[in-house]
């Protein structure tokens, strides 16, 4: 699911490498947004958007226990985020 178009979508703060993985996402390049998102990551380990669109790719790709552990993760970074509730409920069901 990529990052949808809802209320509350600004809730997170976006930097424009975390909209180029969402974009990536959009379109099924799961590699080359993991890709990016490491990176972010890598620079700042508590982007709960990032965590958050990893998670998604996780998701998307099958990987449910990851996609539970790293929206999980933004959940605890971002607990007022109805985005990121809404995709760590898909993720445990």
């Amino acid at each position: 699911m990529a990052r949808p178009n809802v209320p509350g979508m600004q809730e997170l703060p976006r930097s424009e490498a975390v909209g180029q993985a969402w974009s990536l996402l959009a379109s099924g390049q799961h590699v080359a947004a993991d890709r990016v998102l490491r990176g972010i990551l890598q620079r700042d380990p508590k982007n709960a958007e990032a965590l958050l669109a990893l998670g998604v790719s996780a998701m998307e790709t099958g990987n449910g226990p990851r996609a539970v552990d790293l929206i999980g993760r933004a959940a605890r970074l971002a607990p007022g985020s109805a985005m990121v509730a809404g995709n760590l409920a898909q993720a445990l069901s």
